[in-house]
């Protein structure tokens, strides 16, 4: 994800810089967008509600870490905000153990609803659509850590292999991918639940971003030294 994040992305052009703009005017203009950009126009899924971003910052900018799911559901569209129906609530609940003054952003590959993945139409099209829109957002809020949130989001990320397995693991220097906290709601099919397997992959993530931003205090401290 940050090795491409740039090539491809969505300028949301304006009337004002994007970097200027505050949360809110970057969310109404990427709403805009989607109402007028080509791509969006001929998508099987335009005309269906937007859902953009949540975010701890005030302004654009660096995050710590950035959560990206596949699309957004239905209470996620009456909130106009990623993951806040059941399964974001077990994501949330587990954010609060992230690095004190650590900053996040939620988002998803697929700005547009749907009540669940099975039925996005034409899901190969839809992503190429779309995927320009969130490397657009990615430019805008650019993440120390990335971390894809189930198998669809994992492989468009280009990480092979199964879900399960990789949840937790490091790829490419700066992604986590995590199995989708919906899986905690339902039974697991092996020796391990799945609320284990999530619980010990959010730790790895909590440990990646305490040891980098320690790392980072510290190179702080030797840069004033000087």
């Amino acid at each position: 994800m940050e090795a491409d994040k740039e090539r491809g992305a969505e300028s949301f052009s304006g009337p004002d810089a994007p970097q200027a703009l505050s949360v809110g005017e970057f969310i109404s203009m990427v709403k805009n967008t989607a109402q007028t950009r080509n791509e969006c126009r001929t998508c099987p899924m335009f005309g269906t509600p937007t859902v953009v971003l949540d975010t701890n910052r005030d302004s654009l900018g660096p995050v710590d870490v950035a959560f990206l799911g596949l699309n957004p559901g239905r209470e996620e569209v009456r909130q106009d905000r990623p993951f806040v129906g059941p399964a974001g609530q077990e994501l949330r609940k587990r954010m609060q153990n992230l690095p004190q003054g650590c900053t996040w952003l939620i988002s998803n590959f697929i700005l547009c609803h749907t009540q669940n993945e099975a039925a996005i139409p034409e899901p190969d099209q839809v992503l190429e659509h779309c995927l320009p829109m969130l490397k657009g957002i990615a430019a805008r809020f650019p993440a120390r850590l990335y971390v894809p949130l189930g198998a669809k989001a994992m492989q468009v990320c280009n990480i092979p292999g199964q879900i399960t397995a990789n949840s937790g693991q490091l790829f490419k220097k700066n992604t986590i991918p995590l199995i989708h906290p919906s899986a905690i709601l339902r039974p697991a099919r092996g020796p391990r639940s799945n609320r284990e397997i999530f619980d010990q992959g959010f730790a790895r993530v909590v440990q990646f971003l305490t040891d980098n931003l320690h790392a980072g205090t510290q190179q702080n401290k030797a840069k004033h030294r000087k």
